[in-house]
């Protein structure tokens, strides 16, 4: 398993420390990435990177890359706990189009595969992730359907599987690989089964296979895939927003609803730790005596606390009869949610990690030790012993043994600052040793009203028309709507009584900020602008810069400079 977390943005004169936990498993991140989703993910600005070498010459260095780019992009993206397979690009001597090869666990990649993404324009990265998403998920769920993209003559075992077998599970990894690609921020929405009609043609793939679908059936279950992608994604993403706005009840609305036709393992993990995080903030006093592995915001939670004589000194109150009937409430949605991806994989981690910290906010200490336990057992990986230690030297300090507590953590600290988490177990370990803490606070700077596209957060005109208008399950009522303009896009989660709207530059947005930032400004030129101390929240594609104050939003990548921007409002 990787870092879960961006070990440090440099700054021309500043050094932030980028540190937040994470056992979600989202498998959403957001396209604008946010969620912090499992705890894996090496890539591109990592020491993790899992791209291995070119196992043959390939003449088209710059399509190489371009494999490789994106093949990165997905990996950190998808933050698998499982190790990450290596991608070989290959002169299409020994494979067809795409293939994963669980023996050697190695994407190996025809680089003539690039030069028919190329066709498609500006969509030619998303034609590449559609491609490396699906071989991916065949990585990571361990689907056998098809070793090759498209093509299942080549394998084996083909003719043991009934049709009915291999429609599901080309279904299943083109539905999975559709929320890879979003999550890295692709959208493949657009190009298949057009993309699957030109890799035919351009690899001369028969139409009839023998043990597979034909090109009729592999097309239909993509344009199925395709349509329910279309009613998913943008729900998806409203999910993700709302996170960054710590709307987690929105959240778990909108997971809950996607779960309602992808009951996936991560959606199930996701929809859980949105339950778990509304206990956080009503808990009882002296429950929150310490930071917890599932906040996913806690390098922000630790800054202006204090621990004094082993008390973490920060904002609770004691619930009222209706809080304990509500956090009793909320917890066993969590643990329900929990179990709901244990039953789709028995080994997930972060589901594991994430139902011991339930046990723990029950006072079922032997239990949330045993349950970490079984988390790392199942995953042999830093991070899941980073946060499942954690889990357990709680569960030993309330069970009256502080003293193994102390050893545990102590035997953290190396570990753990290596992945950005050793501010966490120093304020653990703090409250455990009953000394004294500080890490300084501050707030971001007030900020004029802030504009994209000449919209304001709060001007609902932005989605006129929306292009995606549908009703959450469940009461009550909420609609959530989206569109796109040139450079832009929106999104708002509208109720009867209430919205709460966001607007998004895109990645090619030319205009700034009104104090002067835009695309490709660095994170220092941010923080100059707006304050050093903005609210950071880890993302599969870097790490937001949130200022609460203003509802200003910075994405800050691997590179330490600025992706996207956006601005939220509440009404």
């Amino acid at each position: 398993m990787q870092k879960c977390v961006l070990s440090l943005i440099s700054c021309p004169g500043r050094r932030i420390r980028l540190t937040v936990i994470c056992t979600v498993a989202c498998v959403l991140a957001f396209a604008a990435g946010v969620v912090c989703a499992q705890q894996g993910g090496g890539g591109t600005g990592s020491g993790n990177t899992p791209a291995g070498p070119l196992v043959r010459p390939v003449q088209d260095s710059a399509g190489a890359a371009a494999i490789e780019r994106v093949f990165n992009d997905l990996v950190r993206s998808i933050h698998d706990t499982s190790l990450p397979p290596r991608l070989e690009v290959t002169d299409g001597s020994n494979v067809t189009v795409a293939a994963y090869f669980p023996g050697e666990r190695v994407v190996r990649v025809d680089a003539r595969l690039y030069e028919v993404c190329r066709t498609f324009g500006t969509d030619a990265d998303n034609a590449l992730a559609v491609v490396l998403g699906h071989e991916l998920v065949h990585c990571y769920r361990g689907f056998r359907a098809a070793r090759e993209f498209g093509n299942g003559a080549y394998r084996d075992d083909l003719h043991r599987m009934a049709s009915e077998k291999i429609v599901s599970e080309e279904t299943e990894a083109d539905l999975i690989g559709g929320f890879y690609c979003r999550m890295a921020g692709y959208d493949g929405t657009r190009v298949m089964p057009e993309l699957l009609e030109k890799v035919y043609d351009a690899f001369n793939i028969p139409d009839t296979l023998q043990d597979y679908l034909p090109k009729s059936g592999r097309k239909t279950i993509a344009l199925r895939v395709g349509n329910q992608l279309s009613r998913l994604l943008p729900i998806f993403d409203a999910a993700n927003f709302l996170s960054l706005a710590r709307r987690y009840a929105e959240v778990q609305r909108c997971y809950d609803h996607v779960l309602r036709w992808f009951p996936s393992r991560e959606i199930y993990n996701n929809a859980g730790v949105a339950s778990l995080l509304q206990v956080l903030p009503i808990i009882y006093s002296e429950d929150v005596g310490f930071i917890y592995p599932v906040e996913l915001d806690a390098d922000s939670r630790l800054r202006g606390t204090d621990v004094l004589n082993g008390q973490i000194e920060r904002s609770t109150r004691s619930p009222t009869a209706k809080d304990s009937a509500h956090i009793v409430q909320l917890l066993d949605d969590a643990e329900h949610r929990f179990r709901g991806a244990q039953e789709r994989d028995g080994t997930y981690a972060p589901a594991l990690v994430n139902l011991a910290t339930v046990y723990l906010l029950r006072r079922e200490y032997q239990r949330a030790i045993d349950t970490a336990a079984a988390a790392m057992a199942a995953d042999w990986g830093p991070m899941t012993h980073i946060l499942g230690t954690i889990v357990q030297s709680i569960a030993y300090v309330r069970l009256g043994d502080p003293d193994k507590a102390r050893r545990m953590l102590q035997a953290l600290r190396e570990s753990a600052q290596q992945y950005n988490l050793g501010a966490i177990v120093d304020a653990d370990l703090a409250v455990v040793n009953k000394e004294d803490l500080h890490v300084p606070g501050g707030l971001g700077k007030p900020s004029p009203n802030e504009t994209i596209g000449g919209f304001r957060g709060r001007d609902t005109s932005a989605l006129t028309p929306p292009e995606f208008d549908d009703t959450l399950a469940g009461t009550p009522r909420a609609r959530i709507l989206s569109g796109r303009q040139s450079g832009y896009s929106m999104l708002r989660m509208q109720g009867d009584t209430s919205w709460i709207q966001f607007i998004w530059t895109g990645t090619e947005y030319d205009g700034a900020t009104r104090l002067g930032i835009r695309i490709g400004s660095t994170a220092d030129d941010v923080l100059g602008a707006y304050g050093d101390r903005p609210r950071l929240v880890n993302a599969r594609q870097g790490v937001y810069f949130i200022y609460d104050y203003s509802k200003l939003i910075f994405l800050i990548g691997p590179g330490g400079k600025v992706l996207k921007w956006g601005v939220y409002a509440v009404g």
